[in-house]
């Protein structure tokens, strides 16, 4: 029927439809790249719903995935040989830093810089966000180096609830190449994407043991050394203290307990240390500050262990 025979309304839709239908198409143009023929998404996709979610932990549990952020963790990830679900960029020159040559074609997708701001909780999104499966329990430490002194230190984090000091202990933790890494289920996820960037790939260096209770955490750690990086404990704690110095961390597992600044370390892990003969550890200062950071405090002891543990392996 020609428009001028066409009901007033059905004449408004159509103008409409025919305004907004070039910009439509082109929020959505088809890009080849090598034997990938990639499409842009538009915003309200079920993907991007459901990567848009995992910024909250309750949907990082129920679908068992997570995002990392910036190009250079998506390639930490896909070098660790993480399921990768899908990633999305902004700038296709942004792909140029990974390797995309084994990735299935619909795993990759542009999307608008609006959007991207949907799915970083980042001051400056990054242009470019990968979902991937949550790695499972124990997982981590494909890309540590072999041949590096192998430290037998397990960091074990009660009560973290700030994601800048936990990610920063998972950083530090895999530069000083540490057996492994522990949270109990008061902590911040260790798969925020807060922890994600301030650990900058760490979690790849290292296995990690997450949201983990006490009954499970006391197997880990029964046949270790038990030292509780904590400076607020009373005096009353019936367990030796030493400055983080003094202990010989070479002599065998250890396992380095650190609270959160707030509340401090728990009371169920001060029942293990007394029960496993642990120790008390601190690291002195000068002036009456009332304490370091947790991811402080727990550096300056982490790299105290991997001090020693290199002066060792030069005297042998």
């Amino acid at each position: 029927m020609h428009l001028l025979f066409q009901r007033p309304s059905v004449v408004k839709q159509t103008r409409i439809a025919a305004k907004f239908l070039p910009a439509v198409t082109q929020t959505a143009p088809s890009i080849i790249r090598g034997k990938h023929t990639i499409k842009a998404l538009e915003s309200g996709t079920p993907r991007l719903r459901m990567a848009a979610s995992l910024n909250k932990r309750k949907h990082r549990e129920k679908h068992n995935r997570i995002v990392v952020e910036g190009w250079r963790l998506v390639r930490e990830a896909l070098l660790a040989k993480a399921k990768v679900l899908n990633i999305f960029y902004t700038d296709p020159a942004l792909l140029d830093h990974i390797d995309t040559s084994s990735l299935p074609s619909h795993c990759l997708a542009q999307i608008s810089e609006e959007t991207m701001e949907s799915l970083s909780n980042a001051v400056t999104p990054p242009g470019i966000v990968g979902m991937f499966k949550r790695p499972r329990q124990g997982e981590g430490g494909e890309l540590k180096n072999g041949n590096t002194v192998q430290n037998p230190l397990t960091v074990l984090c009660d009560g973290l609830k700030d994601p800048t000091n936990l990610g920063t202990l998972v950083r530090t933790s895999a530069a000083a190449g540490c057996q492994s890494f522990i949270t109990s289920t008061c902590c911040v996820d260790v798969w925020d994407p807060k922890v994600l960037r301030c650990a900058a790939g760490g979690h790849f260096y290292l296995p990690i043991q997450y949201n983990v209770d006490w009954e499970e955490i006391e197997t880990f750690i029964a046949d270790k050394r038990i030292f509780l990086a904590d400076n607020n404990i009373s005096d009353d704690l019936s367990i030796p203290a030493s400055e983080h110095f003094q202990v010989d961390w070479t002599l065998g597992p250890s396992v380095l307990v650190i609270g959160g600044e707030t509340t401090g370390l728990g009371e169920i892990i001060k029942d293990l240390a007394c029960q496993y003969h642990g120790q008390l550890v601190r690291v002195p200062m000068a002036n009456t500050i009332d304490c370091l950071s947790a991811a402080m405090a727990g550096t300056v002891i982490i790299y105290e262990a991997y001090r020693q543990l290199l002066i060792a392996e030069q005297d042998r």
